[in-house]
């Protein structure tokens, strides 16, 4: 794995980017009709290089065609010639990414995470997200039964007849941070990953309590299905987004890093593009 800079007119900033070695055949598409064959040595989120003999000649873009690992997909990227250097033999040419489908994009982030040993944090983080946003539903919906009805039964009558107004508060800002761990859950900014991380752990919070009132209510010592189904459930949650929050919080920094880097070539690409259009450049159909 390295890390690398580039500056592009449109922004004048430095970029980090990460670029992984791989061994990928690839299709390279010159003109009308021609096909070159040429190995991709390294892949990052912004660009590629591959390796082709040192007597062919490219122009400053072309098409590249290339699949990746247990991937039957074949992606389809338009790419601007960016340096070239003679190594070990054979010419290694270094492109950026100058069009490139959202599907053909996400499959790189995936790619490239998988190979940097994060995709577990997100995945983690992404069930996680699910399992809360799920139980936030059902909460809203007992809350407002519980208020049209007066009163719950649950094996027996709770104490009060209806819930306070305070817990209406608190359960609207539950629902609220597992909406938003879980409607973010494709973006790949550090940023975003540590604001869902913190809803997270903030409705992790809320279901532990919530919990610990159920044991206090002896209501854990339900024997009817449903109880051993919700609180099978419960458990679940708990257990699964305890281990989300940990193993991401252990790896926090390097998580941070990964997701700047695989979302920073989308402002890259979407740069480009602008300046493409500009220049009066249209967009190719590959």
């Amino acid at each position: 794995m390295a890390y690398n800079s580039f500056s592009d007119k449109a922004g004048e900033k430095d970029r980090i980017f990460v670029r992984i070695s791989v061994k990928l055949p690839a299709e390279v598409f010159i003109g009308s009709g021609s096909c070159k064959h040429a190995i991709i040595s390294d892949l990052s989120t912004t660009g590629l290089s591959f390796s082709i003999d040192k007597t062919d000649s490219f122009p400053k873009v072309f098409v590249l065609h290339f699949r990746l690992p247990n991937s039957s997909r074949s992606i389809k990227v338009k790419v601007e010639r960016k340096n070239s250097s003679d190594v070990s033999g054979v010419l290694r040419i270094g492109c950026l990414f100058l069009e490139i489908s959202e599907e053909d994009k996400k499959l790189i982030d995936r790619h490239v995470s998988r190979s940097l040993d994060c995709s577990m944090s997100w995945k983690a983080v992404n069930i996680a997200a699910f399992f809360l946003f799920v139980d936030a539903l059902w909460r809203i919906d007992a809350y407002l039964m519980s208020i049209s009805y007066k009163g719950t039964v649950f094996g027996k009558i709770f104490p009060e007849a209806s819930f306070p107004h305070s817990y209406g508060i608190v359960l609207l800002a539950y629902a609220v941070a597992c909406f938003t761990a879980f409607i973010t859950a494709d973006n790949l900014r550090a940023k975003v990953f540590r604001l869902r991380l913190t809803c997270i752990a903030v409705a992790f919070i809320f279901v532990v309590m919530k919990n610990v009132v159920y044991w206090r209510l002896c209501l854990w010592q339900s024997q009817s299905l449903f109880g051993v189904i919700f609180f099978g459930a419960q458990s679940l949650l708990i257990a699964w987004s305890g281990f989300a929050i940990g193993i991401s919080a252990a790896s926090l920094k390097k998580m941070s890093l990964v997701s700047n880097c695989l979302g920073v070539h989308r402002d890259g690409l979407r740069r480009r593009k602008q300046v493409e259009q500009d220049r009066g450049g249209g967009r190719a159909a590959f």
